[in-house]
């Protein structure tokens, strides 16, 4: 069995439940980790000062850890053959001198060879009926065990995470021609963004079930649409509880959606901005080192750039766009490299920008204005290592000890506190993982080229055994043997699911035809907006 503290023991036990299923069978679960390398392209300009060419040096860039993450399921039906049904690829970041860690959802695609589910089953039990699919119990499981800091317990100063997707529907992600299968069920925008918030809505009622103390704030919006617009492609959260909700209705309800974004007070609905990775709260208990540049708010500080990131693009080009003809960097550029002069200019014109403003502006972008909506979530918890609440120390707390220490002078209290060797250590490499360029080249070889055809249900298992052999292969070459990774229960693992059991489909179709129309020709009622 896989450990209980490992992503690939979160998904494991997201699937030990019923499901509504026609069939029995087995699904086969397997983890896949980059080591932990070092990047620049999160937060590219922070560290550079807009006016002062002197007050940073490429040396001040904080530390940013970056991992690739691909966690795959596939499905064999008993007596038949195993083929891939779903993948999941993201990217996980770790900033040790802030204490932060973000999880960005870069791709998710199913092929549509996963289990037949039963029809109606809005009449099944509730076990049953209120059970998510697998699709989204793997995905919220996943989204869980990051958000959660779980992936981080032996950092325990990393006590805030941002969880980062951008819904953009399209027909495959990571399975090529997989739509030519008919059992594949494309979601439309609409439907995307709406299954997203769905599906980030359990994961949040999963974490304040296991960390009820995390102040967790989740936020979406569709660039291009006003709040009210937005309401006939995702209807708006309610403000008042559903009279009657329904596992999926009360679990986006009690998750507090706010329309908006997180960057600014006004784009939060709220009076202050909230929590992010290099702009704490006041009520975090999370210490941020860094510099002068670092600490100012602008884009270059407020908003993440990651692979394949439509505002990651705008930011680049507002970017290269600074560069005009004879301009030069305003302020202090005397002995100052012509590259830092570039970064300046770079910088200046993220400042110039403002955050409301970019947001707006986003909408008119071809990615969020070509007829497709385009939903932006992001979801910030932060919390505390465990054993400590989020409260702040109490004055009866306060030792007798700490009332007889001297009060700090001007001088000591404008010098910042040394940062821990611990704040630049790297994170530890999961078990088994695997060099970044071997886990990109394999999934770019053995699944995203054009020549897979994962429409094809024959070729399907042949591209699913080439795969899971690759992998196999690669981890065992990569991995010393002084590691000792158990390559099952490890990196992979299998849940057997049972058939929904034929009377109770019987008694949903039972209780079906007796609440259903008397006449099946019957039109439907109509549901008057």
């Amino acid at each position: 069995m896989a450990p209980r503290d490992s992503l690939l023991g979160a998904c494991t036990a997201a699937l030990h439940r019923a499901f509504p299923l026609q069939e029995a069978g087995r699904v086969r679960i397997q983890t896949s980790f980059s080591r932990p390398y070092p990047v620049r392209s999160l937060y590219p300009l922070a560290h550079i000062h807009p006016t002062d060419g002197h007050a940073s040096r490429a040396s001040d860039a904080f530390a940013v850890y970056k991992e690739h993450v691909v966690v795959t399921a596939t499905w064999t039906p008993t007596g038949g053959e195993e083929r891939m049904m779903y993948a999941i690829e993201c990217y996980v970041y770790t900033l040790p001198a802030c204490g932060a860690g973000l999880f960005y959802v870069a791709k998710l695609d199913s092929t549509g060879y996963g289990p037949r589910v039963v029809p109606q089953r809005t009449h099944l039990p509730a076990t049953y009926r209120d059970a998510p699919s697998i699709a989204t119990a793997l995905t919220a499981a996943t989204v869980t065990y990051f958000a959660s800091r779980a992936h981080w317990r032996h950092l325990p100063h990393i006590t805030h995470v941002s969880v980062h997707v951008l819904a953009r529907a399209q027909a495959a992600y990571l399975f090529p021609s997989s739509p030519d299968n008919p059992g594949k069920r494309a979601l439309s925008d609409a439907a995307l963004i709406r299954w997203w918030r769905a599906c980030l809505s359990e994961a949040i009622a999963q974490l304040r079930k296991t960390h009820p103390t995390d102040h967790v704030h989740a936020y979406y919006m569709i660039p291009g649409y006003a709040k009210l617009d937005s309401h006939p492609l995702v209807p708006l959260v309610p403000t008042e509880a559903p009279s009657a909700p329904t596992g999926r209705d009360a679990a986006v309800y009690a998750a507090g959606w706010v329309y908006g974004h997180p960057y600014s007070a006004a784009g939060a609905e709220s009076a202050v901005r909230p929590a992010l990775p290099l702009h704490p709260c006041d009520d975090e208990q999370r210490t941020v080192h860094t510099n002068d540049a670092q600490r100012r708010v602008s884009l270059a500080t407020l908003i993440p750039v990651f692979p394949d990131d439509p505002k990651g693009r705008f930011i680049n080009e507002l970017c290269s766009s600074a560069h005009e003809p004879g301009k030069r960097a305003a302020g202090d550029v005397t002995g100052v490299s012509a590259a830092h002069r570039d970064a300046m200019i770079e910088r200046q014109a993220l400042d110039r920008m403002d955050v409301d403003r970019f947001w707006e502006s986003m909408g008119f972008r071809q990615e969020c204005s070509s007829g497709n909506a385009v939903g932006v979530f992001v979801v910030s918890v932060s919390g505390c290592p465990e054993g400590k609440g989020m409260e702040t120390t109490s004055e009866a707390e306060v030792t007798d000890e700490a009332r007889a220490a001297p009060e700090p002078t001007a001088e000591l209290a404008a010098e910042p506190a040394a940062e821990p060797a611990s704040h630049r250590a790297a994170p530890a490499p999961q078990p088994g993982s695997l060099p970044q360029s071997t886990l990109e080249d394999l999934v770019i070889k053995y699944m995203l080229q054009d020549a897979c055809r994962w429409g094809d249900a024959t070729e399907a298992v042949r591209l699913t055994e080439h795969y899971l052999v690759a992998l196999d292969r690669a981890t065992r070459r990569k991995t010393s043997e002084s590691e000792g990774v158990d390559t099952e229960h490890q990196l992979w693992d299998t849940v057997d699911l049972e058939a929904t059991p034929a009377e109770v489909i019987a008694l949903g179709k039972r209780h079906a035809d007796a609440h259903g129309p008397s006449d099946a020709r019957a039109d439907a009622p109509v549901r008057v907006v």
